[in-house]
């Protein structure tokens, strides 16, 4: 609640100027590019810092993802071990809550 009371106190008074959208499109050939790669064995991980709507979003604009395939996704990871155990644990279909950490999964 004292973010939203400081966000409110910083947004009085403002004068509306506009709105600006920018899109980052994949390059032409990549959803043909990572199926290439799958086909010949090679798995293929989404790592971002962005929003993990995003993500799973850019995952199916360029084929990574598709309908029915069952994601794991890791958050408040401080170590490499404790991403590690939450993956492992995300990939047995177990519901993790390991060391203060989530980890959500769901179907795309």
């Amino acid at each position: 609640w004292k973010l939203e009371a400081v966000a409110a106190r910083a947004e009085t008074g403002l004068t509306y100027l506009g709105v600006t959208a920018l899109e980052d499109r994949l390059q032409d050939h990549v959803p043909k590019t990572v199926a290439m790669l799958r086909s010949a064995g090679i798995r293929v991980w989404v790592l971002t810092g962005d929003k993990a709507e995003t993500a799973v979003e850019i995952a199916k604009s360029c084929k990574l993802i598709d309908d029915g395939m069952h994601l794991v996704r890791v958050v408040g990871a401080s170590s490499p071990g404790d991403c590690v155990d939450s993956l492992a644990e995300g990939a047995d279909g177990a519901s993790a809550k390991v060391k203060g950490l989530s980890v959500s999964q769901g179907m795309v």
